[in-house]
C-alpha cells in the first residue's frame, strides 16, 4: 500500500498501513517496523525533489514538529497497546473525514491568508506527534502547506523534505525507547521488497482503475480498520 501511494496513485493509502497492522500486532511494533521502510523511501524522494522544495518553510516547521515528537516520545511509553489502538482508530476515522471533506477544506483554506505563527506551530506540532505515533502526520502538515500557494512540484517536494526530516528525528526516540530492535528490523527487511512491487502495481493500476474508485476502496478499508480498532481497544479496557 505504501509503494502504491508513493507511485503517485491512491494518495494517502500509506495512512492505512499502521492501523491495519495494528489489528494483528501491537501498534508500537507496527510503527517500529514501518519507520525504516519510510526512511528508505525518503532518500529517493529527497533526490527526486532536490530542486523543488521550500527550504525556509521546512526549517520553520521543524521546531514545532520536534515539540510534537518530544510529546509523543514522553507519552508513548505510558500508553498500552489498547489505548494506542483507540488512538489509531480515532486517527483513521479523522483521516477519512479529512479526505472526504478535502475539496471543501482546500477551497476554504485557499481563501485564507497565509497562516500565522500560532497556526503553523500548532499544526506543525500535530504533524510531529501524529507522525511519531502512527506515521500519520500528513493531514496536519497539509493544513499548513495548502495555505502557502505552492506549485504542484514544490508542494510535493516540501512535503517530502519535511517528512524525511521528521522521520530522521523520530529515529532517535524510537531507538531510545527500545522500539527499534533486531526483531523489528527483520520485519522491515521482510516487507521492504514489497515497496517496489507496490510502486509497479501502482503504475499498472493507474492504467486500468479509476484513482477515485481505488481511493474509495482504500478509505472504506481504513474506516473498517478504524472502527475495529476502537472496538478492540474499548472492549479490552
Amino acid at each position: 500500500m505504501t509503494g502504491i501511494s508513493k507511485s503517485g496513485f491512491g494518495a494517502g493509502a500509506e495512512m492505512a498501513v499502521v492501523p491495519i497492522m495494528a489489528l494483528f500486532i501491537q501498534p508500537q511494533i507496527a510503527a517500529a517496523i514501518v519507520l525504516p521502510i519510510l526512511m528508505v523511501i525518503d532518500v529517493a524522494n529527497i533526490w527526486r525533489y532536490r530542486e523543488h522544495w521550500d527550504r525556509r518553510l521546512v526549517l520553520t516547521l521543524i521546531p514545532a514538529a520536534i515539540i510534537g515528537i518530544a510529546i509523543g516520545a514522553m507519552t508513548f511509553q505510558f500508553l498500552n497497546a489498547d489505548i494506542l489502538r483507540i488512538a489509531l482508530g480515532i486517527l483513521a476515522l479523522l483521516f477519512v473525514a479529512y479526505r472526504v471533506l478535502n475539496d471543501q477544506l482546500t477551497e476554504a483554506i485557499d481563501r485564507e491568508s497565509k497562516p500565522g505563527f500560532l497556526f503553523t506551530s500548532f499544526f506543525g506540532a500535530m504533524a510531529g506527534y501524529t507522525s511519531f505515533v502512527a506515521h500519520a502526520g500528513g493531514p496536519p502538515a497539509k493544513m499548513i502547506l495548502l495555505r502557502q500557494n505552492l506549485g504542484k512540484q514544490p508542494f510535493v517536494g516540501t512535503n517530502s523534505y519535511l517528512f524525511a526530516s521528521i522521520n530522521a528525528l523520530k529515529l532517535i526516540p524510537y531507538v531510545w525507547l527500545g522500539q527499534i530492535t533486531l526483531e523489528s528490523l527483520k520485519g522491515s527487511l521482510v516487507l521492504a521488497p514489497f515497496i517496489p512491487i507496490g510502486v509497479l502495481l501502482g503504475f499498472w493500476l493507474n492504467g486500468i482503475v479509476s484513482e477515485k474508485r481505488f481511493t474509495t476502496i482504500i478509505f472504506v478499508a481504513l474506516t473498517c480498520a478504524g472502527l475495529k480498532l476502537l472496538w478492540d481497544g474499548f472492549s479490552a479496557i
